[in-house]
């Protein structure tokens, strides 16, 4: 039985991957937990293959099998129908109290976004993706979408902040561009103008 090479350490990166960019959102915690065991396995048949022991090892056999449940995974949840995703996660909405604001309406707006998509720890940006193990101050941009009449883009932007197991709120909320520091963000006003505000958004019980 050969050893495994970097191609093939590198396919069972990319089938890894491909999971981690398009559907950790769809992830059941089962699922997850068994996601994290592949990249544990992976980064093991890594180090396995960089030293070339070569000694009649376990680790075709390993890759096999890690391979081929990776790909299963990736093909279930990537073919999966939304119904079939949320009777499996038992997703709940979640609501969120949204203040700070300069505008009302964009309050409003705020609000409707953060009970969409909040559930589903999701980055549309792909520059993160949020695991369902939130750490507290983790930062990603929550929803993008038209949210005036006049159809300008705007971005959401959140932080999480931890508060006990099962419970977490969420500080600095805010449309426009983000300041890159803290929790503080720049609203874009509807004249154009631009305003450094410091917003809050609590789960609603």
């Amino acid at each position: 039985m050969s050893d495994i090479t970097s191609q093939d350490i590198a396919l069972f990166a990319r089938v890894l991957s491909k999971i981690e960019d398009s559907f950790m959102d769809r992830l059941t915690p089962e699922e997850l937990r068994a996601f994290k065991k592949l990249q544990t396995l992976q980064d093991s048949l890594r180090v396995s293959s960089e030293r070339k022991k070569g000694d009649g090892s376990p680790d075709r056999q390993s890759f096999d099998a890690g391979m081929k449940a990776a790909s299963a995974l990736l093909k279930f949840v990537s073919t999966r129908e939304p119904e079939e995703e949320d009777k499996g996660t038992k997703a709940r909405k979640v609501e969120w109290e949204v203040s700070g604001f300069d505008d009302e309406g964009d309050c409003d707006a705020a609000a409707k976004a953060c009970g969409g998509m909040v559930k589903k720890g999701y980055d549309r940006d792909k520059s993160k993706f949020l695991r369902r193990d939130i750490d507290e101050g983790d930062l990603g941009v929550l929803y993008e979408t038209n949210l005036t009449t006049e159809g300008d883009k705007y971005s959401l932007f959140f932080k999480y902040v931890r508060e006990s197991e099962g419970k977490a709120r969420m500080v600095g909320v805010a449309i426009g561009s983000h300041s890159g520091t803290g929790n503080r963000y720049y609203v874009v006003k509807k004249d154009g103008g631009k305003s450094k505000n410091q917003v809050s958004a609590t789960k609603k019980l």
